[in-house]
């Protein structure tokens, strides 16, 4: 039964599971995407953290021509590592492919002015996400908003009978904005309380 999985399992809201939410015709995929191209694939999502930054990429790379080869680096790792790895593929790709730094802020500001002069002597595309500018071209401000974060819920009850209040969703959302990965997850006791009480009786 579908009730007995909880849709706010990492599982269900990590990067790439929640489509973006755009909130008008100026961050609709396609309009970002052909803004992006006629920034020589160069640019930057700037929001705070948990706001759909990796979610907007995730989005992004699946309507990206596939003519453009390009390669996601997360920042999550170890970050001297990660530089080196970015050196040694910028050392080796060609013009004409686009280099996505998810997290470009956890590398070192002198890095991170190396790998933007890199890319752009190779002729390489950068699109990266950041929660201030790294002096790129804006693609994206990442906002959060009340009514997408309520959007987001009810797309992943669907299919579920236990439900989850207006007043639930507001308050995890007041809480924890502009962290909606965060509020997100403080859902999963909320449904998970709810889910265990159904059980019991």
């Amino acid at each position: 039964m579908q009730d007995n999985i909880n849709p706010f399992s990492t599982r269900f809201i990590k990067p790439g599971q929640i489509p973006f939410q755009s909130s008008d015709e100026s961050t609709a995929l396609d309009e970002l995407v052909s803004r992006l191209e006629n920034q020589n694939w160069t640019g930057e999502i700037v929001g705070p953290h948990g706001s759909g930054k990796s979610t907007l990429v995730e989005s992004l790379k699946g309507l990206i021509s596939q003519d453009l080869h390009h390669v996601t680096i997360r920042t999550e790792d170890d970050h001297t590592s990660i530089y080196r790895n970015l050196l040694d593929w910028l050392a080796t790709e060609k013009s004409g492919s686009l280099l996505i730094v998810d997290g470009i802020e956890q590398i070192e500001r002198h890095r991170i002015e190396d790998i933007i002069s890199r890319c752009q002597s190779h002729q390489i595309g950068l699109l990266v996400t950041s929660h201030e500018s790294v002096g790129l071209p804006l693609l994206h401000r990442c906002q959060s908003g009340l009514e997408p974060f309520r959007a987001v819920v009810r797309e992943l009850l669907q299919g579920r009978t236990i439900p989850i209040t207006n007043e639930e969703i507001d308050y995890a959302y007041n809480k924890y904005s502009p962290n909606l990965r965060e509020a997100l997850f403080s859902l999963y006791d909320v449904y998970e309380l709810k889910r265990r009480h159904r059980e019991s009786k």
